[in-house]
């Protein structure tokens, strides 16, 4: 299979991903009792700033074993 010559747009891409999580439960408004652990502002604070570091979405998917950082916080869960 060949790669096409160009992607799809960004926005696109994002919308698409939107409409797949509409019949997902509504975890955020309370109605996922016992199903899902909200980790709380602090946790959805570090999600954010990940975000912010897309060398680590990149790299962790192709391979950790040339960024040993990334690698131990696949293997221990921490950068420290």
């Amino acid at each position: 299979m060949a790669f096409p010559e160009s992607g799809r747009p960004v926005d696109d891409v994002i919308g698409d991903l939107h409409a797949k999580r509409e019949n997902d439960v509504k975890w955020k408004e309370g109605k996922a009792f016992g199903m899902i652990y909200d980790g709380g502002p602090t946790v959805h604070y570090m999600a954010n700033r990940v975000q912010q570091f897309p060398l680590a979405l990149i790299a962790v998917a192709a391979t950790s074993s040339v960024f040993p950082a990334l690698q131990a916080l696949g293997t221990k869960g921490r950068l420290g």
